[in-house]
């Protein structure tokens, strides 16, 4: 696996993510009733928000310690 290059599997996993992000949100905007929209979207919002910095910090600090590939595998 030393020649394969990353950049595809990065672009790969990017779109994954995006199609993931914009489906949940998607399907939460459909079934949440209409009154609490506002109380659920900035719930959903702020754990994305407050949960993304947090993990990855700790991404890195794992990374620090067991180099980047063990992480790159479990975070797919």
């Amino acid at each position: 696996m030393r020649g394969l290059s990353v950049s595809p599997l990065l672009i790969v996993a990017g779109f994954g993510i995006f199609i993931v992000l914009t489906s949940s949100n998607m399907l939460l905007q459909l079934l949440v009733p209409d009154d609490t929209h506002g109380q659920v979207m900035a719930l959903y919002s702020m754990a994305f928000a407050g949960v993304m910095p947090l993990a990855s910090l700790a991404a890195g600090g794992v990374a620090h310690f067991a180099g980047g590939q063990p992480v790159f595998i479990a975070a797919g």
